[in-house]
Parts: C-alpha cells; sequence; structure tokens
C-alpha cells in the first residue's frame, strides 16, 4: 500500500486514490485545481481553497519559503537572485517589488509568514473537523539535502527544520497548531469565521472564552464572552462570530484576539482582515519592548513586557542551539510574556548575547552577562 491510497475497492470511494471518503489522501491546491495553473491567481486567498476538503486523514501538503537569512547566505554566499522568482510571485504579489529592490531581508520574511501561516491554516482548519478527519502530515517537517538548488538557488524550500538544522517561522506555528489544546478561528465557505476549541486530552477542559477586536495601538472595539467545555478527543465550534464584530473601520490596523482562559491555562489565537497577499500592509506601530531575566547554568528565564503590539517577536542566540519554549509569536499592547530557553554550547554563556528582533521592531541585543545575578 502506497500513500495516498484508498485501501478497500468494495466501499465508497475505492476506485479513487486521493478518495476522501477512505485511506489518505495528498492535496495541494495548485495541482487539484486545473483552473489555477491558467488565469487564476495564487496568491488572493490561494491558501483559503482548502475550504470544503473534508478528508479522512491529509497525509501531505504544503508551501514553500525561502530559509532563514544565515542558511541563505551560507547556501547562497555571492547573493545570486533567485533563479525561479515567479513561484514566490505567484504566492505573494508584493513579493516583486521586494525582488526588484533586491530587499533580500524582506523577502526571506514574508516567504516564511506566508509559509508559516497558511500552514497553520490548514492544520487549524484539519482539527476543526475532528471526527471526519482524524490526522494531517504537512510536507515536511525537515530536509537533509537541499531541494533542486539549480531552479531555487536556496536550499530546503518546503520544511520547517533546513539542512543546516536551523528552524523557520513555519516550525513555531505548526507546533502551536498542533497543541493538545488549541482554540482556533475557523472560517467557512457561506459565513463569518467561528472559533473553534480543540481538546485532544483524556479529560474536560473548561473556561470562558473571549472574542475582541482590537487595534493595534490596543483599543478595545467589540468584545464576544462564552463559557464552554470541551470534552475529551473532541473538537467544537464554541463561538459563532457576527456580522458587527466581523466589520472592522480599518481591516490594516484592526484583528481579532480570542482567549480562553482554562483550568488548564489561558490559551489564545489572533485573525487578521488583512488577507495573506496583503499582510505587508498591517498598519504595526513602532514596537517597543522590555526584557529581563534570569540566567542559571544553560537555563534562561525571561520576562518580555510589550509596550507596544509586536508582530513575529523572534529570539536568537547568533551562531548557538537554543531551545525556546516558545518562539516567533505576537505579543499585544501591554501585555507580558515568560519564555524559557535552554542555551547549548560549550562557550562561556558571559561571552553570548541575546538578540530579540520582529516586523516592527529593531533588533535589540543583549549580553547575557545581563540576566546572571
Amino acid at each position: 500500500i502506497t500513500s495516498p491510497c484508498s485501501p478497500n475497492p468494495q466501499l465508497c470511494g475505492g476506485d479513487n486514490q486521493e478518495s476522501p471518503y477512505q485511506g489518505d489522501m495528498h492535496l495541494y491546491i495548485m495541482s487539484a485545481d486545473r483552473g489555477i495553473r491558467s488565469s487564476r491567481d495564487y496568491g488572493r486567498d490561494y491558501y483559503k481553497r482548502v475550504l470544503g476538503y473534508r478528508p479522512r486523514f491529509i497525509s501531505e501538503f504544503g508551501f514553500i519559503s525561502l530559509p532563514g537569512r544565515e542558511s541563505y547566505l551560507r547556501f547562497n554566499p555571492r547573493m545570486e537572485p533567485l533563479r525561479n522568482p515567479s513561484e514566490i510571485i505567484k504566492f505573494l504579489p508584493f513579493t516583486k517589488e521586494l525582488l526588484n529592490e533586491k530587499d533580500t531581508d524582506r523577502l526571506i520574511y514574508y516567504s516564511q509568514v506566508f509559509n508559516a501561516s497558511a500552514l497553520k491554516y490548514w492544520i487549524e482548519y484539519f482539527r476543526s473537523l475532528k471526527g471526519t478527519c482524524s490526522g494531517t502530515l504537512y510536507w515536511k517537517f525537515n530536509d537533509p539535502l537541499a531541494d533542486c538548488p539549480d531552479a531555487w538557488m536556496f536550499p530546503s524550500h518546503m520544511c520547517s527544520v533546513d539542512m543546516y538544522h536551523r528552524t523557520k517561522m513555519s516550525y513555531d506555528y505548526t507546533r502551536r497548531a498542533y497543541a493538545d489544546i488549541l482554540v482556533a478561528f475557523v472560517e467557512c465557505l457561506e459565513d463569518y469565521p467561528g472559533v473553534h476549541v480543540c481538546n485532544e486530552t483524556l479529560h474536560p477542559v473548561s473556561g470562558e472564552l473571549t472574542v475582541t477586536r482590537r487595534t493595534f495601538s490596543g483599543d478595545m472595539l467589540e468584545e464576544r464572552s462564552v463559557k464552554c467545555t470541551a470534552d475529551p478527543d473532541c473538537a467544537m465550534l464554541a463561538l459563532r462570530l457576527d456580522d458587527k464584530i466581523m466589520h472592522p473601520e480599518d481591516p490594516y490596523n484592526e484583528y481579532l484576539k480570542a482567549e480562553w482562559k482554562t483550568n488548564e491555562g489561558t490559551f489564545e489565537n489572533r485573525y487578521f482582515f488583512a488577507d495573506l497577499n496583503e499582510i505587508n500592509r498591517l498598519a504595526l506601530p513602532e514596537g517597543r519592548i522590555r526584557i529581563s531575566g534570569c540566567l542559571n547554568g544553560p537555563d534562561l528565564a525571561l520576562r518580555i513586557e510589550a509596550d507596544a503590539y509586536l508582530r513575529n517577536l523572534t529570539l536568537s542566540v547568533p551562531d548557538e542551539t537554543v531551545f525556546f519554549s516558545d518562539n516567533r509569536f505576537d505579543m499585544d499592547t501591554d501585555s507580558i510574556r515568560e519564555i524559557h530557553a535552554t542555551v547549548k554550547t560549550e562557550k562561556d554563556l558571559r561571552s553570548l548575547a541575546l538578540l530579540t528582533e520582529a516586523e516592527n521592531l529593531k533588533p535589540v541585543v543583549i549580553p547575557l552577562l545581563a540576566f546572571i545575578s
């Protein structure tokens, strides 16, 4: 038996290896939808065309992105131009301007935003179908070799961990999307999105779910709240969103936040009114951040305070392997996050530094020595 497969020819769908009625299927919409290969636009809502698919198990799907800057430069030290830039432009039309300007850093960043956000969108959608869809495997987690380097001029264009063992943004996005307990905005074909809760544990999870519409500057515009309980091994629609909360005055300066406060902790997610093909138009404020921490051997405990909204806050210790409890995440205005990290190195930790950066935050470098009391 190979994948994809519909193993029982006697049952519904047995004549089609990609049948949604049994077995597993692979789904790359660019090859499943003939119209895309002719005149349809990849970028606008491309990733949303998954809505309506209801597979029993989806064993392969994925999206492309450039690797991080360190891997990109290691693989392409002369900064030669991409040999096939049209593929990125198809998914994110605004990257054509970045290519023309040779803005490699922003090109890398937004390609990873697309990859990570689209994977998150699909994973959360399929998890909301629990009972019909029993699981997903995205393509792909890691990559021991470069993918088609002659065509792309960079390695590992679909993986979350590249050939140099460095993680991409999709590593953290998919890890959160696969968490045992999840709250997610799930869109549908004919109505506004609903907020779903998923519980993969063996005990009920109860709490109060709150959805707010906010500006990036921190103003609260609308709020909806409901108490809900997710039974063990369950996914359910907890709150259907209405017309008023779903109509922002400025879609580039407003977003939705879902927060589920439960007996197991607090779980959150966000929904942007801007589609991915124009995600570069978010009206983000200038980021402001305060960081304190404590270093105990290889273990680092950080307290991060955001005085303004932070988009994809990224933590690293350059040239070192560090395991963060969370990374590449958003922070709301006047919010606090506590992050734990373990630094894997044989160097003197006092010689290293923490690098903090975000889409709307200039890089901040703090010597680890500052965290030693």
